[in-house]
């Protein structure tokens, strides 16, 4: 609790000092010194533009490698947008719709209030959402499997299946060998997949709800277990921004 309280404190005099230099005056808006760490572990906001960046690069290249360019879609979901730390760096432009779903509804309101041009929704923690189905022809979900466990996972990946159009592109992030490597992390994974759940419920950190934790998966594990919901084009190694591994999806 201790620590907690701590980093309240940190936040709350963080964004005291970013209204005092005119530097932060010169930045592209970002959200709270609260927010940013909630998405990005880290409160330095060039860290988290910079990021958001190379993860929208990291598609890029992804849907590249599969022959295919962003242009060719005209309808795009970011699940488990945040605070759009991606979304922001897609062009708003040339008929495209673009939306942004996620559970924490003060990320989805600082963006509704700051980033015009997208489109925003607060979703449920369990599907479904009100979206139609086939409503997108390009979902992406950057660090959000990394936290589910299996059961919610299996949830999702159905209602994202709904939602994708045939013939359409959804693009995963999970924790990987190199993810494991970077953290020193030794996770059993007997079994494809693990759920590390830090039994916090209180006093969590990341500002979000309890059932946000850790997980794992294994390359044969997706393979296995997310066709049951899609095709599986690619697995690709340290695919989001040299880091999360990434599944390349479609229907």
């Amino acid at each position: 609790m201790t620590s907690y309280l701590v980093l309240q404190i940190k936040f709350l005099f963080r964004a005291f000092l970013e209204k005092l230099k005119p530097e932060y005056r010169r930045m592209p808006s970002v959200p709270s010194p609260r927010l940013r760490h909630r998405v990005h572990g880290s409160m330095d906001a060039r860290g988290y533009l910079e990021v958001g960046k190379q993860s929208w690069e990291s598609i890029e290249a992804i849907l590249k490698s599969r022959q295919r360019s962003v242009g060719e879609f005209h309808s795009i979901l970011d699940f488990g947008c945040g605070s759009g730390r991606v979304l922001r760096n897609i062009d708003s432009g040339n008929n495209k719709t673009l939306w942004g779903a996620d559970i924490d509804a003060s990320a989805i309101r600082w963006c509704q209030k700051h980033l015009p041009g997208y489109h925003f929704a607060t979703v449920d923690p369990n599907p479904p959402t009100d979206f139609k189905a086939g409503s997108f022809d390009l979902i992406f979900a950057i660090s959000v499997f990394t936290h589910l466990d299996e059961k919610r996972q299996n949830a999702w990946l159905a209602e994202i299946s709904r939602l994708l159009q045939p013939g359409g592109i959804f693009i995963a992030s999970v924790h990987g060998e190199h993810h494991r490597a970077l953290h020193e992390r030794k996770v059993d994974l007997e079994k494809g997949f693990r759920f590390n759940d830090s039994k916090k419920r209180f006093f969590k950190k990341d500002g979000l709800p309890r059932f946000y934790q850790d997980a794992h998966h294994t390359k044969e594990y997706v393979v296995e277990n997310w066709s049951r919901y899609f095709k599986v084009l690619d697995y690709i190694e340290r695919g989001i921004v040299d880091h999360h591994d990434a599944v390349v999806l479609t229907k």
